[in-house]
């Protein structure tokens, strides 16, 4: 009877704490490190998600990783991409054109590398008509 109390409640105890443990968030560390060194210079952050590491991800969304973008009241150059990027110790290049108005919607240039192990993707889009850019960068 006392053995079998000890198998429910450990039966039990797993039950409910090992769901928590494999997905508990642990410290994100060296990918908001990285994220952090790219900073567009008089610009803050305008939108920001850190996803944890875990024992076990959950959903699409790798773990641990970093999102983050920044609005510009300009459309931004390639020149001025890349001396953000060099200024953030990011050994990429960009690919494409920043600043065309020409394309409506999606990317219009873009930095991909591995950076201290870490993928490093920096997209930059564009809103023609408000002559407006966005950069996103995602670090996992």
């Amino acid at each position: 009877m006392v053995r079998t109390r000890w198998i429910v409640l450990g039966v039990l105890g797993l039950v409910v704490v090992a769901p928590f443990a494999l997905t508990a968030p642990l410290p994100a560390g060296h990918v908001v490190d990285i994220a952090e060194r790219f900073r567009p210079v008089g610009y803050t952050a305008t939108r920001e998600l850190v996803e944890p590491r875990r024992l076990w991800c959950l959903g699409d969304i790798k773990c641990p990783s970093v999102y983050m973008s920044w609005d510009f009241d300009k459309v931004i150059t390639n020149d001025e991409l890349a001396v953000w990027l060099g200024a953030a110790d990011y050994d990429t290049a960009v690919e494409g054109e920043c600043a065309d108005l020409r394309v409506r919607v999606g990317y219009r240039c873009s930095a991909d590398g591995t950076i201290d192990g870490q993928e490093v993707r920096v997209n930059v889009t564009v809103d023609p008509t408000a002559r407006t850019s966005t950069i996103h960068l995602s670090v996992s």
